[in-house]
């Protein structure tokens, strides 16, 4: 689905795993902003950067939400579950802004949200991506565990990108390039997986390399 020349915003990159697979598929023609808030993540991501010379990456310090903010950040014991929502003992202060102000002057071809629990506030950030971007495809981590621990309702979720012209896909779990829309938030928790949680594909049109199958008795083909 990647390919040489694309964009990509990685939210919620870590330490900077899916950003490096993407810099190594969108090549020396393409970039990858790769946007991080936890400091010691940040700094472990900009070190892998500047190590394997990942020239097309941009690391951003930013949390991204639907607006310029100072939030507290949860952190979690792994630190890869650092949330805005779900309480732990130790916290940190984080400095957000939209995607729309952080990411001015390019087209972008994909964006991949993980945020826990705050995709809701990260997609109402970027309406100007959206318009400027009809071709944009959406990778986001949907767990409605922290989505409810973020007072965020699934059926919202889908209806705001429904809204924008976007439908929304799940994976087929025995089909890596196989995905199959869903409709209303009932049929999305009907499909989880037994770990409660997976990947969505949000987009206008079934990107390059990937089919549609024949509705969500599909996925667990």
């Amino acid at each position: 689905m990647l390919r040489p020349g694309m964009t990509v915003i990685d939210v919620g990159a870590f330490v900077g795993d899916y950003s490096f697979i993407a810099s190594h598929k969108v090549g020396p023609s393409g970039q990858v902003f790769s946007i991080e808030p936890f400091q010691p993540s940040y700094q472990k991501l900009q070190k892998s950067i500047r190590g394997l010379k990942h020239s097309n990456v941009t690391a951003l310090n930013f949390a991204v939400s639907d607006e310029p903010a100072t939030l507290t950040m949860h952190i979690g014991e792994d630190h890869i579950s650092n949330s805005l929502h779900t309480l732990t003992r130790e916290s940190t202060e984080v400095t957000a802004s939209t995607l729309d102000d952080l990411i001015t002057s390019t087209t972008v071809d994909l964006i991949k949200i993980d945020v826990e629990g705050h995709e809701l506030q990260a997609l109402k950030g970027m309406d100007r991506i959206f318009s400027e971007n009809p071709d944009l495809i959406l990778f986001i981590e949907f767990n409605p565990e922290v989505l409810a621990a973020a007072n965020t309702e699934v059926e919202i979720l889908i209806e705001y990108l429904d809204d924008r012209g976007f439908s929304c896909y799940f994976p087929v779990e025995s089909h890596p390039s196989k995905i199959c829309r869903f409709d209303s938030s009932q049929q999305l928790m009907n499909a989880l997986p037994d770990t409660g949680a997976t990947n969505i594909v949000v987009c206008k049109e079934v990107p390059e390399g990937l089919t549609e199958g024949e509705g969500l008795r599909a996925i667990k083909a």
